[in-house]
């Protein structure tokens, strides 16, 4: 008899029904449980059974490969929530204010010099 171990331990997963592991599983599950409503909802909306039969599988399709996708060795909701980490949560891009009480005061300093100047030269010209 003939076993097949892998290389790398990591990449093993169990399988529990018919070569499918848990995740792969309950998606399909998942999947085929969602295609009832959506075409009985559909169904009832008077739409054709053709345009029905593509929505049917468009919705499922997405639903379904949860359960078979990994993207960069992760499963795809893991990788999906850390892309939303990194794109709003933590962006790269941060927005930075500096306010110091010193700039503000020179700020309001050099406006006043300027007001000043201004006066002074009306009162020259008087």
């Amino acid at each position: 008899m003939d076993v097949r171990i892998p290389k790398d331990i990591r990449k093993y997963k169990d399988k529990l029904i018919g070569g499918f592991t848990i995740r792969q599983a309950v998606s399909l599950v998942v999947a085929i449980g969602v295609i009832p409503p959506v075409w009985y909802y559909l169904y009832k909306l008077n739409i054709s059974m053709d345009t029905i039969g593509w929505l049917v599988v468009a919705i499922s399709i997405p639903v379904f490969s949860i359960g078979w996708l990994d993207i960069h060795g992760m499963p795809i909701e893991k990788y999906i929530a850390n892309i939303f980490v990194y794109n709003y949560i933590y962006p790269t891009k941060r927005l930075y204010k500096n306010s110091l009480e010193m700039e503000e005061y020179f700020n309001v300093s050099e406006k006043r010099r300027e007001k000043e100047l201004k006066l002074s030269k009306r009162r020259r010209k008087q």
